[in-house]
């Protein structure tokens, strides 16, 4: 946790001196609209727990440093789901899940990037950082059979933040037009089920790969 904090502090330090010498440069730091699509897995539980779709949608600053780095921020509300599907042990008897997690908040990217072509009609860089997700919730909608089928719908511990690290591509056309794409790598958990053994509690870690739409202002 602690390289954790001290790689967030970096980029935090970088975006302020992007920021203050934005000044220096002939683009200027601006606001931008971002909506993604979103799909999310979890590196634990994979046999049980794999892609889901989702949606996010936010607001980004930007401040640009000597036409070469820049620095990104955004707040971004965001609706996640991962597949809950397939067979796992459940008090030493098979059971089989059908269904979904679901998990809502707020995502924070913190992002510092480098343009390798940076024109007025086209501009495309790569970027990375951290994101971080406040999560509102975390429950599980789904059918479980053991003896007989069951339908569940129940709330699970959640971590209320998870940290991830970012690596992207984005592209500006025209300046206003923007489109990017990105993979989040969970770094901490999203919370805790029980579903498979009631004495075992399964953390889950979050992969989330996104296709976004924009436009800067």
């Amino acid at each position: 946790m602690n390289r954790l904090l001290r790689l967030l502090a970096l980029v935090l330090t970088l975006g302020v001196c992007t920021a203050s010498y934005a000044a220096d440069t002939n683009e200027k730091p601006h606001f931008g609209v971002r909506l993604q699509y979103d799909m999310n897995k979890s590196t634990t539980l994979s046999n049980l727990v794999s892609w889901g779709p989702g949606v996010s949608v936010g607001a980004i600053y930007y401040a640009p440093f000597k036409n070469i780095a820049y620095f990104n921020a955004g707040l971004l509300f965001g609706y996640d789901t991962f597949k809950y599907n397939g067979t796992a042990e459940y008090n030493s008897t098979r059971t089989t899940v059908d269904g979904y997690l679901y998990t809502t908040g707020l995502k924070l990217p913190i992002q510092v990037g480098v343009n390798f072509i940076n024109k007025e009609n086209l501009k495309i860089s790569l970027y990375t950082g951290p994101q971080l997700y406040f999560n509102f919730g975390f429950r599980g909608h789904f059918d479980r059979k053991v003896s007989s089928m069951e339908h569940i719908d129940t709330g699970y511990k959640n971590s209320g933040m998870e940290i991830a690290w970012a690596f992207g591509a984005a592209a500006d056309i025209h300046r206003h037009w923007h489109v990017h794409f990105d993979a989040n790598f969970g770094l901490s958990n999203i919370g805790m089920i029980d579903d498979l053994n009631p004495r075992e509690l399964i953390h889950l870690k979050r992969t989330e790969l996104s296709v976004g739409l924009g436009y800067n202002f």
